[in-house]
């Protein structure tokens, strides 16, 4: 997949075809079955903890592991085999990003009822059937917490074994069944690849995370500090229920800007433009930005305790993370689709087609995850055996790597060159695309009026750059050694809480369509309150 993003060829053998498609139901029929034997051996720790080291013990394990993937070798053999037997005369344009049963059968010529129906029947029932085992030995599980465990801790330690095994779970089946099990009739091939990313790249991505996050052994491994307290808050002088008050009124004029921003792109048909879909996925990202920091900042303002958990505290770090990088990438998309529209206008509607935009948004928000997800598990794993307050207002790597034990320089390696990285190069781009409309405007464009419309396009987008890009540079790409905590709090409150507040403001005033459908919107409104 990766090569076919770079390559012009997006060619493939018919053997490598078969192969590919091979090891893909192999593999997926063996997670399958390992998750149903999972659950049957927490089961057994629960329900049967006396008979357990019997049962389960290591010659037993064995088996069951040799049996999981003998069995779905078989399995993928069979639909292999009766795949590289079909005639393909037609088309060999495959219309996803890998080999699968659903695409080849498509294209190929003559029969393929019998293909058809192994695919329906022998991999919905193992499907199915793994999934009722799984489910049932959770539902004996439950059923024997209930029943016969009367200690609330006994009760809590038995759940939180199985909570991170049932996360997996259910990411795991609820796109494969969907796919699947749902009739051919009622599935489109754009949902198909949707789903088929989210079970072959992105369930795999988040295995880790939640097995790290959510057991406590994994963890216990790591560190000794099972909590932090954010005391950002407690160093500032001035009165609290002030402070209360003005990031409360932030928070509000973000949530309201960037919903009436994201309600008007969706329901005005006239927004219903890349720019404008890309303006969309930015409101919500800023709802969301601000939504990872300001309820626990603002409940920090009241609250005596300003304690926050070692999974809360990973959690926000990834998120922070997550949702800043998608904003830089953004960026950086939206700069070009100003770039293909001012230089290229009468290609515009060609190369940034629907398709385009939706692969981009799914990529901007898919790399992100990753870049985040690298950070928070590399937190994760280090060791807190000293002091847990963290003199900031949200958990962040930077503080964090100031109280962790042990050797830090590769988390430090990794926030510096990656993280540094992801902002320079979208941050590049963002001001090459501009450099080059820039360019365009004053030598090829002599009208004034399509250089102020072209110009006035632009400023509402271009604020916003520069209000994002500012401090979040300076905070990660000045060197360590002249910063101070106070500053680095102060510019993480302009680009986490201030910026995102700022946005649809600058794009309700600097921009005459949103300025436009949001009044039509209020209009509209009125009317039907009369009514």
């Amino acid at each position: 997949m990766l090569e076919n993003f770079l390559s012009t060829s997006k060619a493939i053998s018919f053997l490598g075809c078969i192969t590919q498609l091979h090891f893909f139901h192999f593999l997926g029929s063996t997670e399958a079955l390992l998750l149903a034997v999972m659950a049957f051996d927490r089961f057994m720790a629960i329900c049967k903890p006396l008979h357990y080291p019997f049962i389960m013990n290591r010659q037993v394990c064995i088996q069951m592991a040799f049996t999981i993937w003998a069995i779905p070798f078989l399995h993928a053999l069979l639909h292999s085999i009766m795949t590289s037997r079909l005639n393909f005369c037609g088309s060999n344009h495959i219309h996803h990003f890998f080999c699968d049963v659903k695409p080849l059968l498509e294209l190929a010529c003559g029969n393929t009822e019998l293909n058809r129906w192994l695919l329906n029947t022998l991999t919905g029932t193992i499907a199915i059937g793994l999934f009722f085992l799984t489910f049932l030995s959770y539902f004996y599980i439950i059923t024997h917490l209930f029943l016969k465990t009367r200690s609330c801790s006994m009760l809590h330690k038995a759940l939180s074994t199985c909570a991170s095994h049932f996360m997996v779970v259910v990411i795991f089946y609820a796109p494969v069944l969907y796919i699947y099990i749902s009739p051919a009739s009622g599935s489109s091939l754009e949902e198909d690849r949707i789903i088929a990313v989210m079970y072959t790249v992105v369930t795999p991505a988040l295995n880790p995370l939640i097995y790290t996050l959510r057991n406590k052994e994994v963890m216990s491994n790591q560190t000794s500090v099972i909590e932090f307290f954010l005391l950002g808050v407690t160093d500032i002088q001035e009165p609290q229920p002030f402070l209360f008050a003005v990031f409360i009124t932030i928070y509000f004029v973000n949530i309201t800007g960037n919903g009436a921003i994201l309600t008007i792109v969706i329901s005005d048909t006239r927004l219903h433009s890349p720019m404008y879909f890309f303006l969309g996925n930015l409101a919500c990202l800023d709802i969301c930005y601000s939504t990872v920091t300001v309820p626990k900042m603002l409940e920090n303002f009241l609250s005596t305790s300003k304690a926050i958990s070692f999974l809360g505290c990973i959690t926000q770090l990834h998120f922070f993370h997550f949702l800043g990088t998608t904003e830089s990438l953004l960026l950086a998309v939206m700069a070009f689709d100003r770039f293909v529209a001012i230089c290229k206008p009468l290609r515009y509607s060609v190369i940034m087609s629907r398709q385009l935009c939706i692969l981009m948004a799914v990529a901007i928000w898919t790399i992100a995850f990753l870049h985040a997800l690298l950070h928070s598990v590399m937190t994760s794993r280090l060791r807190f055996c000293g002091s847990n307050q963290i003199h900031h207002f949200f958990c962040d790597v930077k503080p964090l790597l100031e109280l962790a034990c042990g050797n830090t320089e590769l988390n430090l390696w990794l926030l510096n060159t990656v993280t540094g990285t992801v902002a320079s190069v979208p941050f590049f781009l963002t001001f090459l695309s501009y450099f080059y409309i820039i360019t365009y405007l004053f030598l090829k464009t002599r009208s004034c009026s399509m250089l102020h419309k072209a110009m006035s396009t632009c400023a509402s987008h271009f604020m916003v750059v520069i209000l994002f890009y500012a401090p979040v540079i300076l905070k990660y790409i000045r060197p360590s050694s002249g910063s101070s905590l106070d500053q680095d709090r102060v510019i993480a409150v302009m680009y986490s809480v201030v910026t995102p507040a700022l946005n649809p403001l600058i794009y309700t005033l600097r921009n005459k369509e949103v300025r436009s459908a949001l009044t039509r919107k209020m209009r509209r409104w009125l009317r039907l309150d009369k009514i």
